[in-house]
């Protein structure tokens, strides 16, 4: 049987990883990891080890980290990818 369906519209909120630990801790929590790895030569871009219902997954500088309001687990998710599924941002 073929089923034809839409997926319903999923409100999220998320935040810019930018180097910013205070930022993700106000909005992660202390699920946050940092690792000791720079994406960069630049001293101020680490990346981002996060706790997902799926295990440490690793964010890079300029991931989005999304909150998931159905299971309240949080995520990366790359921009073109964040900007793909969500659509329009709004900033608050």
């Amino acid at each position: 049987m073929i089923i034809h369906a839409t997926k319903k519209p999923t409100p999220v909120t998320a935040v810019i990883w930018n180097g910013d630990g205070d930022e993700i801790y106000q909005f992660y929590g202390d699920k946050a990891k940092f690792i000791d790895s720079r994406t960069t030569a630049e001293p101020d871009r680490y990346d981002l080890d996060i706790e997902t219902p799926f295990g440490i997954v690793p964010a890079g500088y300029g991931d989005y980290i999304v909150k998931d309001v159905i299971n309240g687990g949080f995520f990366p998710c790359k921009p073109e990818v964040f900007n793909l599924i969500y659509g329009k941002q709004e900033k608050g």
